[in-house]
């Protein structure tokens, strides 16, 4: 069963004789079939089952589009611009001293 529907366009009836019109119109007709077709569009579904090796899937977002899906540690995240994710990075600071005495 699909996941989406695509509506079909309409190929128009050939007439009798070679007609430049009537191949353009196949040829618009075609070239908007194949953009719906790679057009990968919305998916809605109650369950998703990735049957990929876990091994492929990356283990960082450097380099992936926007909205690809990737693992730390066996936990899957999406890709946002926006919000990078930095992985293994460890940061430590310190200004000045501090003194406790304790009574």
């Amino acid at each position: 069963m699909p996941t989406r529907s695509v509506v079909l366009p309409v190929i128009p009836g050939a007439p009798a004789e070679y007609n430049r019109q009537y191949m353009g119109e196949i040829v618009r007709t075609l070239m908007l079939l194949s953009q719906q077709l790679q057009n990968p569009g919305e998916v809605v579904a109650s369950a998703l089952t990735l049957t990929i090796d876990g091994a492929m899937i990356p283990s960082t977002d450097m380099g992936l589009a926007n909205g690809a899906v990737f693992q730390v540690n066996g936990a899957l995240f999406t890709s946002l611009k926006w919000k990078p994710h930095i992985n293994g990075q460890i940061a430590t600071a310190s200004t000045g001293s501090v003194t406790v005495t304790l009574p």
